[in-house]
């Protein structure tokens, strides 16, 4: 069993984006809103995906 405190933590951000926040992810997180990769055991690394960014967006 694990004691947590949903106020003990805000939001999560990850790479730039909120992704949970009050207690529930984002609308589309895990569907249109993305955030990474699957990393499957034993597959070696291919290198870093790709960044897309759109112009006048600030980048981190």
């Amino acid at each position: 069993m694990v004691n947590r405190n949903d106020r003990a933590v805000t939001a999560t951000v990850v790479a730039g984006r909120v992704v949970f926040r009050d207690g529930e992810f984002v609308p589309g997180y895990g569907h249109t809103v993305g955030t990474g990769r699957f990393l499957r055991a034993g597959v070696e690394e291919r290198g870093p995906a790709p960044m897309r960014i759109s112009a006048g967006e600030p980048v981190a």
